[in-house]
């Protein structure tokens, strides 16, 4: 099949056949830097070939055109309406409130992919969802304490920056709340009816982590592939109910 033909099947099987698709081809997004979720047109690119294997690629025009093996040819993209969601960095757009969208905004939610870094989804009910993907602690931002018992360039160097983020989220997401007058007209929160949170600190030197968010039948459902070396795995994540009295349950560790 010529790359004109591959990328709107490949776009199809992505959408309707998820799972499937993921299993047996890695998907790579890339995307600018910011803080906040957008609506973008996004280039899709897919190619099969024997050195590389089989590889999809969703971001900015360049970045999708230097999928291995592709031919330089823009007119053979796809491109799709996207949810892209950057990766939060330290600066003062850290713990900003989030904003929300409706399934019907975009046909796929894309972040970049996980290195060390947590991915926390809100379900606000009423159709409404919000994401945010934050880097992990950089080695000046650590305790000596966490120095001392995991050294840089071992499994827990990698644990050691994500391990405070859960905190962080919750934060993010207290900021997000709406309110609404309770009783005795007293002002009350909103909390999310629901999560799906991913942290890749574990795999951070074994694995690599991609989310992917699907329009499907007027809802988001959220996939994650991992990937070690050739070898993919795909799942579809599921939903926590919000307690706030209780830890996050990950989907990963």
């Amino acid at each position: 099949m010529s790359d004109q033909l591959v990328c709107p099947y490949m776009k199809d099987q992505l959408l309707n056949n998820t799972l499937a698709t993921l299993g047996n081809w890695k998907l790579t997004v890339g995307l600018g830097a910011g803080y906040q979720t957008q609506v973008q047109n996004l280039y899709f690119s897919a190619k099969n070939t024997v050195a590389n294997g089989r590889q999809m690629r969703i971001g900015s025009s360049a970045f999708s055109r230097a999928i291995p093996g592709y031919i330089n040819n823009a007119n053979h993209m796809v491109v799709v309406t996207c949810l892209a969601t950057p990766m939060r960095v330290h600066d003062g757009h850290r713990g900003d409130a989030l904003l929300r969208f409706g399934a019907g905004a975009a046909e796929f939610w894309v972040t970049v992919r996980q290195t060390g870094c947590s991915v926390i989804i809100i379900d606000w009910g009423g159709g409404q969802y919000s994401m945010v993907h934050i880097s992990p602690y950089r080695d000046n931002q650590i305790n000596r304490y966490h120095h001392y018992f995991y050294p840089a360039g071992t499994v827990g160097g990698g644990q050691k920056r994500a391990s405070w983020l859960r905190s962080e989220l919750t934060t993010i997401v207290n900021n997000s709340r709406q309110t609404q007058q309770g009783f005795l007209n007293r002002t009350t929160y909103i909390n999310p009816r629901r999560y799906i949170l991913v942290q890749s600190s574990v795999a951070i030197l074994t694995r690599q982590v991609q989310i992917l968010g699907v329009n499907q039948n007027g809802n988001w459902n959220f996939f994650m592939q991992t990937a070690q070396g050739n070898n993919l795995n795909a799942v579809a994540l599921d939903w926590h109910d919000w307690n706030w009295y209780s830890p996050y349950e990950p989907a990963i560790e």
